[in-house]
């Protein structure tokens, strides 16, 4: 894929943004640091905080944002795995129970064709 370079607005200042990612990705990048910066900006100790310290804090904000996400993203995992994991397991048993049922059909079979013996032998 080729490389593209996209000019987006972060914070009020122009950055062109390069990869191989689609041009939409990197808006949506853009968009969500837009978000987080006016976010912190809407707190009055973080304006007066210095602009490194403004930085430092915009990336704590993102690694707590992805951690969290991390952190959810293992849970719907392991969800996952125990879901797919009792799906196994009813299979497993819906397939025993359907053995089973064509063992009882059978015997059933088996029963009525000697219901139907005695029943001529008493005629």
């Amino acid at each position: 894929m080729a490389r593209d370079i996209v000019e987006v607005i972060i914070d009020g200042k122009i950055f062109y943004l390069g990869g191989e990612e689609s041009e939409e990705y990197m808006h949506k990048v853009a968009s969500y640091l837009n978000h987080k910066t006016r976010e912190l900006k809407s707190a009055d100790n973080y304006r007066k905080l210095p602009p490194d310290m403004q930085s430092f804090h915009l990336a704590l904000s993102v690694a707590d944002d992805y951690m969290r996400q991390a952190q959810e993203n293992d849970e719907l995992e392991q969800q996952l795995e125990q879901k797919e994991s009792s799906l196994y397991e009813m299979k497993q048993q819906l397939v025993q129970l359907q053995i089973k049922r064509e063992s009882l059909e059978k015997q059933l079979d088996e029963y009525r064709k000697k219901v139907q013996e005695l029943e001529k032998d008493q005629i």
